[in-house]
C-alpha cells in the first residue's frame, strides 16, 4: 500500500484557515435558513478539478460551494467556535467559514509547493462505499513529485461533491471526535443542531477506515466519533 501523506504537510495553512474565520455571530442574531447552494460535478475527477481552477484563479467562494454546506460548521466546531456559533454556520450554510478555509489552505499550498493549486494534476481515482454512501478518493500530485495527496469527494445531490471532513481527516476528524462529546453532554437547542450536523457527516467519518495509508491514532479517532454521535 502506498504511504499517503494525506495533505499531511498542509495541516499547517489548515489550521491559519480555520483560525481565520470570522468573530463569533451574536446570541441575539436571528437563526437564518440555509442559503447556502451546492455546486455538484458529474465525476469525482470532474469536481476536484473545479476545485483546484477555482483555488488558483482566487475564487474561493466558488470553491465553499463545491463542498455540502453542513460541512462548514464541523470546521467551526473542530476550530472551537462557541455552539451557538456553530448552529448558526450551519443554519447559514457557512461559505463565509468555506471562503476563509480555502483561502488559508491556498496560501499553504503555494509556500509548501512553491506553486499554487493549478500546478496540481490529477491522478487515479478510488471509489469506494462507507456509511451507505458513495465516496472517491482523487490522487492530486504535482509534476516531478511522486508524493501521494488526496481530495475525497462524496456522491450528493445527484452528483460528487468535496468532502472536506474526509479529505482533511488528519486535522479535524481527532478534533471533533473530542468535541462530540462535548456537544452530547450539553442541553439545547444549539447542542442539537451541531449534534444534526456531526450525524450527517457520520458516513465521511466512516470513510476514514477506507482512505488509504491513514493511522491507527486516526482510525481510533474515527471510531469515536461514530460512537459518539451514534449513541
Amino acid at each position: 500500500m502506498r504511504r499517503a501523506l494525506g495533505w499531511a504537510t498542509m495541516l499547517v495553512a489548515v489550521a491559519l484557515a480555520l483560525a481565520a474565520c470570522d468573530g463569533p455571530v451574536t446570541e441575539a442574531s436571528p437563526r437564518a435558513e440555509v442559503t447556502a447552494t451546492l455546486e455538484v460535478s458529474a465525476t469525482p475527477e470532474e469536481a476536484v478539478r473545479r476545485l483546484l481552477a477555482a483555488l488558483d484563479e482566487g475564487r474561493f467562494d466558488t470553491a465553499a460551494g463545491l463542498v455540502p454546506a453542513g460541512q462548514w460548521s464541523l470546521v467551526a466546531l473542530a476550530e472551537g467556535a462557541e455552539l451557538g456559533d456553530v448552529a448558526d454556520v450551519y443554519a447559514s450554510g457557512g461559505l463565509e467559514v468555506g471562503t476563509n478555509f480555502w483561502a488559508g489552505f491556498t496560501s499553504g499550498v503555494s509556500d509548501t509547493l512553491g506553486a499554487g493549486p493549478g500546478a496540481l494534476r490529477i491522478g487515479e481515482v478510488r471509489r469506494f462505499g462507507a456509511g451507505g454512501r458513495s465516496f472517491a478518493e482523487v490522487s492530486v500530485y504535482q509534476a516531478n513529485d511522486a508524493s501521494f495527496r488526496r481530495i475525497v469527494t462524496i456522491e450528493e445531490d445527484g452528483g460528487w461533491a468535496v468532502d472536506v471532513v474526509a479529505s482533511f481527516a488528519e486535522a479535524l476528524v481527532p478534533r471533533l471526535a473530542q468535541e462530540a462529546d462535548k456537544v452530547l453532554s450539553t442541553a439545547g437547542r444549539d447542542a442539537s443542531t451541531v449534534l444534526e450536523a456531526l450525524r450527517e457527516a457520520e458516513p465521511s467519518f466512516r470513510a476514514v477506515a477506507s482512505l488509504d495509508g491513514v493511522s491507527p491514532e486516526l482510525l481510533q479517532a474515527a471510531v469515536i466519533a461514530v460512537e459518539a454521535i451514534t449513541r
